[in-house]
């Protein structure tokens, strides 16, 4: 992909001032993607977090290998309700499948996504939605944090939602009436971690 290539080489690819953002349409074809976040009040360990909370509700709900996972992340200190939060951001996204954006809401409703901290807003239904992508920044709201891969060596475009190779199974979801709606104050669902020799794909 030509402009895949072409992110990778602009000269303020990775900077706190490079904005790169992704235009989803509701209609366009996507694979599954993620977004976790949490604001707490001091810095914590993420990759705990990404063990036990992120990767288990994705491999065991979507019931994928861990290595079709790819995870970025873009920790660290942001403004939130007039002070200073320590916000944890994963982007997951997942190879190999793929649903219409608008669908998506129909996966991220399962019980397995029931944790108060997966953001269920970040799936447009009628209209486009701009998404930051890997090597660049929100741009606004002095945001500076630049979403990064997890681990390095993957393909530029597995990071990106509407990046298809062609060979992606469609996947068949049930109907929107089985999303569940979980108040932000609600209880967080721990799950058992991956086992070691999967865990140490992400480390």
């Amino acid at each position: 992909m030509r402009l895949t290539a072409l992110l990778w080489q602009h000269r303020r690819y990775g900077q706190p001032d490079c904005t790169l953002l992704e235009a989803l349409p509701p209609n366009t074809k996507a694979k599954p993607y993620f977004d976790f976040e949490e604001h707490l009040d001091e810095e914590t360990d993420t990759d705990q977090i990404l063990q036990w909370r992120v990767l288990p509700a994705i491999v065991r709900s979507l019931e994928v290998d861990p290595e079709d996972v790819r995870v970025a992340s873009r920790h660290g200190w942001a403004k939130k309700d007039g002070g200073m939060k320590f916000k944890v951001s994963f982007r997951a996204f997942v190879q190999g499948k793929w649903r219409p954006v608008q669908n998506m809401n129909t996966i991220i409703g399962r019980p397995e996504f029931e944790d108060h901290a997966w953001d269920k807003t970040v799936y447009p239904k009628q209209i486009e939605r701009m998404m930051a992508v890997v090597g660049g920044v929100k741009g606004k709201n002095g945001d500076v944090r630049v979403l990064e891969p997890v681990k390095e060596g993957y393909a530029y475009h597995e990071y990106l939602i509407q990046g298809l190779d062609g060979n992606e199974e469609e996947m068949d979801v049930l109907p929107s009436k089985n999303v569940t709606k979980v108040p932000k104050n609600g209880k967080i669902l721990w799950m058992q971690p991956l086992d070691t020799s999967q865990r140490g794909l992400f480390g």
